[in-house]
Order: structure tokens, then C-alpha cells, then sequence
């Protein structure tokens, strides 16, 4: 290489970053991916219903990762009504067919689901807070 040239160097990019753009779990029949911007937009209105629920019952944004574990069936309770649309927009089934899942299954696609999402959930709900760097806006 003469003084010329220069050499082209790789970004560093972090074990999760990388772990979490090619996320994707097999569960049965199944494979989970993270939800894109249109299955975001179309569980949204469910994903409310369900948040505020969970706000009520103690949900944080620093106990997301384990709160489902920790309430069990408690938390399924309020999941329970909306997790065929949040099935059937993140597998990209028909919600007649999400809706006639296997019982069990559905319990642990739409545990799974949730639990793969929290990350970019925590992400925003951060952003909204103000929290993250450069969020902010400068005040003269």
C-alpha cells in the first residue's frame, strides 16, 4: 500500500446490535422475527390496551425484561384478548388462524413475541422520556 492509498476499516459493532438485528426464534412450526415497522403499526392499537393494563399492574421500563416471568399468568390474563392480533401480525398469519392456535402454543409464541420486542420497546419509551443522548432538545 503506497502512502496513497488509505486502508478501509470495519465499523465496531457490538455482540447484542448484532444478535438483535438477526433475531429469530423457531417455535414449532413457527419463526419469530422481530416486528418491522408495519407489524408495529398493525399490533399498535393492541399493544396500547395491553401497556396500559401493564402499567396498572407494575410494569417499568427498568423491569420490562422480567416482569412477564415474574407475573406468569397474571400477566397472560391481560395479554390473553389482544395476543391473536399480535400472533397473527408478527407471524403473518390469517387472525382466524392465529385465533385457532393450539392454546399452549399461542401462550408461548406470544410470550416469546413480547419478550423479543421489549428491547426496541425499552428504546422508545426512553427516547419519549428524554432519556437518551441527544433526545433533548437545547434551551437558549
Amino acid at each position: 500500500m503506497d502512502g496513497n492509498d488509505q486502508e478501509t476499516k470495519m465499523p465496531i459493532v457490538e455482540e447484542n446490535e448484532v444478535a438483535a438485528l438477526f433475531a429469530e426464534d423457531k417455535i414449532g412450526a413457527y419463526t419469530i422475527k422481530p416486528w418491522t415497522l408495519k407489524q408495529f403499526q398493525a399490533v399498535y392499537p393492541a399493544l396500547k390496551v395491553i401497556v396500559a393494563k401493564l402499567l396498572e399492574q407494575g410494569l417499568t421500563v427498568e423491569n420490562l425484561d422480567t416482569f412477564f416471568l415474574e407475573r406468569g399468568l397474571e400477566a397472560m390474563e391481560t395479554v390473553l384478548p389482544e395476543l391473536p392480533l399480535l400472533i397473527a401480525a408478527t407471524l403473518r398469519l390469517d387472525l382466524k388462524e392465529a385465533e385457532e392456535m393450539d392454546w399452549g402454543l399461542a401462550a408461548v409464541v406470544g410470550m416469546k413475541i413480547l419478550l423479543q420486542n421489549t428491547g426496541p420497546l425499552k428504546n422508545l419509551s426512553s427516547l419519549v422520556a428524554g432519556r437518551m443522548p441527544g433526545a433533548r432538545t437545547a434551551t437558549p
